[in-house]
């Protein structure tokens, strides 16, 4: 189970890692859209949140929040198929167990979390 401050952390030690490879000038801005679309040590959502992204057809308005459910969904196809004798519940703390393929914020939020982090 994760919350906003460990998916601030993760994804800021991820953009470090961004800016102390990179060979050359690039922008802060430039370091947190980078960041945003690397791979995320999680999805950084609780057993609840998953449990309601599986069963819910609701749609977000918020594109973060739209690609993180696509994803979250499409892992949870990859891994029944997989694991085929496994219930709904011990698939869902494997997702909750899973890497993610990006962070789920905007652009803006993610420049926006990373100056407020930079300026800690």
């Amino acid at each position: 189970m994760f919350d906003e401050l460990d998916r601030n952390t993760d994804f800021f030690n991820t953009c470090e890692d961004i800016r102390n490879d990179a060979e050359g000038y690039i922008s802060n801005c430039d370091i947190a859209i980078r960041g945003l679309y690397s791979p995320a040590k999680s999805f950084y959502i609780t057993k609840i949140e998953c449990v309601n992204i599986l069963t819910s057809l609701g749609v977000s308005k918020n594109k973060a929040k739209c690609a993180r459910n696509y994803d979250v969904r499409m892992l949870f196809k990859e891994l029944r198929s997989k694991h085929r004798n496994c219930n709904f519940n011990e698939i869902v703390e494997m997702i909750l167990e899973s890497p993610a393929p990006r962070f789920y914020m905007s652009e803006s939020r993610a420049v926006i979390v990373y100056y407020e982090l930079l300026n800690q």
